[in-house]
């Protein structure tokens, strides 16, 4: 065997450590080839200047503790065929899950697929349903949108944020149109940090901060019900207060919102509604959890 394919042999080997088996067939080991050469499992540039060989598996983990990992100076290489400039899927990010349905129970629906990550899903017949838009970081009021950037950075099931009113709290009684404070504590969130919200809205996958946790922010909103019985449903677009919260967690771990002027006499239910930075929802690891953010409900006389 020459040096050559003896170099591809050995890629493919250790390719099969982090990749799924069906991908190292001959129509891959090329495009390998080109992304090792490309940088990505070639010579890397570590902190103390030493130039040594480094396996994708642990570059990867270098870049995940990066702060901006689609930085091109992250991968310690300077070469114009970085991913995150690319047009093209890289073999790196395919998930091979998303090939198959999974149907395996009557109750079970089968799930959409696709070969290549979705990534033109928002040209297709179920991305343009009604006449929908490319949402392109604008909020769409009037019309469906659909959005291709992907979800991101999704947090361990312990790093999942958590967050509880401390003040006013569940079936409290303030006072009518006085301004009071509106405080929530916080667990598992880098608050204060959002994107401008008519520009970049849903632009850009979660990321995570050196500690793990979803880099984002919250909100306070406030919605008139009938009464503390009521069932009825609500329109999520009508609303009383409306607040996102721009400041980090104070040194006892919560936030604030100051509701000026406070409300008109009623009951309302006061939520917080949890976003990563670009305002987009937050996933969560495993499917069996509680919810993240809170709801309590109180009277205004």
């Amino acid at each position: 065997m020459n040096s050559s394919k003896l170099s591809l042999a050995i890629n493919c080997l250790l390719w099969l450590s982090i990749t799924p088996r069906s991908l190292c067939d001959a129509g891959m080991l090329q495009s390998r080839q080109d992304h090792l050469n490309s940088g990505l499992g070639a010579k890397q540039q570590l902190s103390d200047s030493k130039e040594i060989d480094v396996p994708f598996r642990v570059l990867e983990k270098r870049l995940e503790s990066t702060g901006n990992q689609t930085d091109p100076k992250n991968t310690g290489s300077s070469d114009t065929k970085d991913p995150q400039n690319s047009l093209d899927l890289s073999p790196l990010a395919l998930q091979e899950a998303s090939k198959h349905d999974g149907k395996e129970k009557p109750e079970q629906i089968p799930s959409l697929t696709s070969p290549n990550n979705f990534i033109n899903f928002c040209i297709s017949g179920a991305g343009t349903l009604g006449n929908a838009v490319i949402q392109n970081g604008a909020q769409t009021k009037k019309v469906n949108a659909c959005n291709g950037i992907p979800m991101g950075m999704i947090p361990a099931p312990d790093k999942t944020p958590s967050l509880r009113f401390f003040s006013p709290k569940n079936l409290d009684t303030v006072p009518a149109k006085k301004t009071f404070t509106v405080s929530i504590s916080v667990k598992n969130l880098d608050a204060g940090h959002f994107t401008a919200p008519l520009e970049t809205y849903f632009a850009a996958p979660i990321t995570l901060n050196e500690a793990a946790v979803v880099i984002g922010h919250t909100h306070i909103v406030a919605q008139r019900v009938e009464s503390l019985t009521s069932t009825a449903l609500l329109d999520p677009r009508e609303f009383k207060f409306f607040k996102g919260i721009d400041s980090p967690v104070d040194k006892e771990g919560k936030l604030h919102a100051e509701v000026k002027d406070g409300l008109e006499k009623g009951v309302y239910r006061f939520s917080t509604m949890t976003a990563g930075a670009n305002h987009q929802p937050i996933a969560v690891a495993i499917a069996q959890h509680d919810s993240m953010d809170d709801v309590i409900y109180i009277t205004v006389e």
